[in-house]
């Protein structure tokens, strides 16, 4: 029987068939070794024979020459796809290293082209001339480059393959009916490949295949009922193609079926309690199936059930607490549903849960390795992923009992009580996401004995009490989230113990004091977001060390004096977000220098001066704000060289003079505020919709043309005819009126004393826009004290969404931790700051998050050989030396 596989050892197919399937090889060897009746030596005899034979006789005595009659074939083959491949030649060896074996007669038994072989990967089409290699028993190519390649019917003609092994975007077409012909075949495996049409009825004549994989593919249909008459099958993969309807109740026939992978697929119905009657059943994964309904009890019933994913689906209903008494399970994955209720105490039980090193934390049903081949223990590294469904109930403090848990995953349900002290007896805990729940109380000081944690997620909680100084202990954190909770008290001073450090998340708490200069020390951090807190005195000029920095939000606050010269020296530095604070000083010019910037929000503090003209240099800046402060002088006139720039803020400001001309070359802009100033237009109108005289046509600048109200010596009965042209005449009060002009049009005299409605004339030859939405100065309280939320008003910068941080390779599947706010993941954490408005009405970009933090993955163990082998591996160098 074969072993059972590594859980998604995700290999890309060439490097998987390098040496062959593992498993198609064992039924190819069993049947040369039962034609052959070869003598059992011991290894330590077969050593010794072959080294002496290596030291009598030269080594080329043993290559095995191509027959002549491979030899027309394999040329064509060649010529089809274009390439070289030394050997294959009237007088050439059959060589493992070009992709050949071959039998004692030099007939080819085994062709494996991958990108060992062929490092760019074969172009199609697929060769006809393969069906003249009659003596092949295992076939595997990467036909991943070049036009479409369908798997010619010449294939008919190999009646002894036994594997057919076949991957790449190149191949395609419908599965051909010749394959029904290849009897003796036990391994089929068509991978990443553009293969369509459903599965054929045909395939039951194939009574001795074991193995069917067709993942990855665009096949479609229903998964047939014709598929239970293999009963020799051991691995069913159907995953991530386009299947459709139910869960045929007939897979309950395949008695000796292994492995079952059918998700990520477009079926529908509920997850078929016949499934229990498999008895050998290992490993199931239907994720992202687009399932419903509950969870069969009768699951529990699979005792040899190892890996069960039903992630990223709809299913509803409690956790059966059968589920907990599949003493031999080691994956969990219930994530991404609609599960109600509490968390079963007796999960405890599971104490063999764990995950294999390769796993990957994104997605639904991960790639298997093809081949199979047997995976080693993984040392019990236990993983309980239940985020993003609705359980209830306190954090399960039965979870204390798994000593070796590395990953706890609850994150976005409705949690609630305290975090419990005992989770200090959890010393392997590498993740803790706990975000969007209703977690309260304080953070317990133990959480400082969690040694290897690396990520601590608790962000949008209600947690409340100060941030213990003891979290400044865990020497390996990565990713810190504390965001939108109700913590209070100052910052660690010993904050340079986490070494790191590379995402800080504490906005929306009440944390007061001042930021400690220790802060400095951490030089991996890429993310500091600390805005909508308390923090008061200045910000530290020493942050200039934090020279990997991307975000620094530190907004709504009550930070003091001026910005830091040396802040310019953040030279990876995209988001500066220092609004709402008490900021004064002048805008220092290094600004200039942060080259990668997008956005700069500095609005809504005490600043002084003119506006740098070195910030005309940033040209990647989309969102620029400088409004509510104390600002004078005129704008740059370079300022037309932003020409990425989507949203200007200059309101409320002491700033005069004229709008530059070159603001006309940015053909990005949507979003100009210019109101509460003393800016003009280039055309001399003046920029404010409150100005009572005809040159208000300049609203806005022409880049948003909407109603102008211009008093006038009588009313609308005063005129004959329509004085407003195009617009609407409203009269008012004491005689007067105005005319309200369409989008387009403004209003102006014409030439004339009455004033009409004309084209609007671009101030910038800028087109007209959409008007936009009446807007009332900002508010400039801080979060707190501006909505019950406590989310900053609007008007502030785009929200800084931290980055999809996926754990590491030992997460489990679909198993998003919260910082990815994505629908299978979990917490949204928004920054204090909210949208601009013109991301509130739709548009408006945002600026580039960080990239997430990388845990590394596991290292493969070496493997111990003995003394005799090594002794042969020896002489075999010696000899070949000779």
């Amino acid at each position: 029987m074969a072993r059972w596989p590594p859980l998604f050892a995700v290999q890309p197919f060439s490097r998987a068939h390098r040496q062959g399937s593992a498993h198609s090889r064992s039924i190819v060897r069993k049947r040369a070794e039962s034609r052959r009746g070869r003598n059992l030596l011991s290894e330590s005899s077969v050593g010794l024979l072959l080294a002496s034979l290596l030291v009598l006789r030269p080594y080329s005595a043993f290559a095995v020459l191509i027959d002549s009659s491979q030899v027309p074939p394999l040329l064509e083959m060649q010529a089809g796809w274009g390439v070289s491949l030394s050997e294959w030649r009237a007088d050439g060896n059959c060589d493992v290293a070009t992709g050949l074996v071959c039998d004692e007669g030099g007939f080819v038994t085994s062709m494996t082209l991958t990108s060992q072989q062929v490092p760019s990967g074969l172009p199609g089409p697929f060769p006809t001339a393969i069906g003249s290699l009659t003596h092949l028993t295992e076939l595997a190519l990467d036909l991943s480059t070049g036009g479409a390649a369908s798997i010619p019917d010449s294939i008919s003609s190999l009646r002894r393959l036994a594997a057919l092994h076949l991957s790449g975007a190149a191949l395609a077409g419908s599965m051909p009916s010749a394959i029904a012909q290849l009897t003796a075949l036990a391994s089929l495996s068509l991978l990443d490949s553009n293969m369509t049409g459903s599965v054929p009825a045909f395939l039951s004549a194939l009574t001795q295949l074991t193995e069917l994989a067709l993942y990855n593919g665009a096949f479609t249909g229903v998964i047939p009922d014709t598929i239970a008459s293999l009963t020799a099958l051991q691995r069913l993969m159907l995953a991530h193609n386009n299947f459709t309807g139910s869960i045929p109740n007939s897979l309950s026939a395949l008695s000796s079926l292994e492995y079952l992978a059918i998700g990520t697929n477009l079926l529908s119905g509920s997850l078929p309690a016949a499934l229990a009657s498999l008895p050998l059943l290992q490993y199931l994964d239907v994720s992202a199936a687009n399932l419903k309904g509950s969870i069969p009890p009768a699951l529990g019933s699979l005792g040899r059930l190892r890996m069960l994913s039903l992630g990223s689906n709809h299913l509803t209903g409690i956790i059966p607490t059968s589920i907990t008494g599949l003493a031999e399970l080691t994956l969990l994955n219930l994530a991404g549903n609609n599960l109600t209720g509490s968390i079963p105490p007796t999960i405890s039980l599971l104490n063999k849960l764990m995950i294999s090193p390769t796993i990957s934390s994104q997605g639904p049903s991960p790639k298997p390795s093809v081949p199979f081949q047997t995976s080693r223990p993984c040392n019990h590294v236990s993983s309980i992923n239940l985020g993003n469904n609705q359980l209830t109930g306190p954090f399960p403090s039965s979870l204390a009992n798994h000593a070796s848990v590395t990953f706890i995953g609850l994150q976005s349900n409705h949690l609630s009580g305290s975090l419990p002290a005992s989770l200090s007896s959890l010393p392997s805990l590498v993740y803790l996401l706990l975000a969007t729940n209703n977690i309260t109380g304080s953070i317990p000081d133990t959480i400082g004995t969690l040694s290897l944690l690396s990520n601590l997620d608790l962000g949008y909680n209600q947690l409340s009490g100060p941030l213990p100084s003891t979290v400044a202990n865990l020497s390996r954190l990565r990713t810190l989230r504390l965001g939108a909770n109700h913590l209070v008290g100052s910052l660690p001073a010993n904050l340079q113990q986490m070494a790191s450090l590379e995402y800080m998340h504490l906005a929306q708490n009440n944390i007061s004091g001042s930021i400690p200069a220790a802060i400095a020390n951490l030089t991996a951090l890429s993310f500091l977001g600390m805005g909508g807190n308390q923090l008061t005195g200045h910000i530290p000029s020493t942050i200039s060390h934090l020279t990997t920095l991307a975000l620094l939000d530190l907004s709504y606050n009550h930070l003091t004096g001026p910005i830091p010269d040396s802040i310019g020296a953040l030279s990876s530095l995209t988001s500066l977000n220092l609004r709402n604070n008490n900021l004064t000083g002048s805008i220092p010019s290094s600004l200039g220098t942060l080259a990668n910037a997008t956005l700069i929000d500095l609005s809504a503090n005490q600043l002084a001066g003119s506006i740098p003209n070195s910030i005309t240099g940033l040209i990647s800046l989309v969102y620029l704000a400088v409004h509510h402060n104390n600002l004078t002088g005129s704008v740059p006139a370079d300022m037309g060289r932003l020409t990425t720039l989507s949203q200007l803020d200059l309101s409320y400001s002491m700033l005069q003079g004229s709008l530059p001309a070159s603001l006309g070359n940015l053909t990005l802009l949507t979003d100009l505020q210019v109101d509460g100033t003393g800016l003009q237009c280039a055309r001399g109108g003046w920029c404010e919709l409150e100005q009572q005289s005809a040159s208000a046509f300049c609203q806005r600048c022409a880049l948003f043309c909407t109603s102008c109200f211009v008093r006038a010596a009588d009313g609308c009965a005063s005129f004959q005819h329509n004085p407003c042209g195009s617009g609407a005449c409203v009269s008012l009060p004491n005689g007067t009126y105005t005319c309200t002009c369409p989008l387009g049009s403004v209003l102006g005299n014409n030439g004339t004393i009455a004033p009409t409605c004309v084209p609007c004339p671009p101030c910038f030859n800028a087109p007209p826009s959409e008007a936009p939405p009446s807007e009332a100065p900002p508010s400039e309280a801080p979060p707190s004290e501006a909505s019950p939320s406590g989310a900053p008003p609007s008007g502030a910068p785009p929200s800084e969404a931290p980055p999809s941080e996926a754990p590491p390779s030992e997460a489990p599947p679909s198993s998003a931790p919260p910082s990815e706010a994505s629908p299978s993941g979990a917490a949204p954490d928004n920054e204090p700051s909210a949208k601009p408005p013109s991301e509130q009405a739709g548009g408006g970009a945002t600026a580039a998050a960080p990239p997430p933090p990388q845990a590394p993955t596991g290292r493969s163990g070496t493997k111990m050989v003995g003394f005799g082998i090594s002794f042969f591996a020896v002489l075999l160098l010696h000899a070949l030396a000779l």
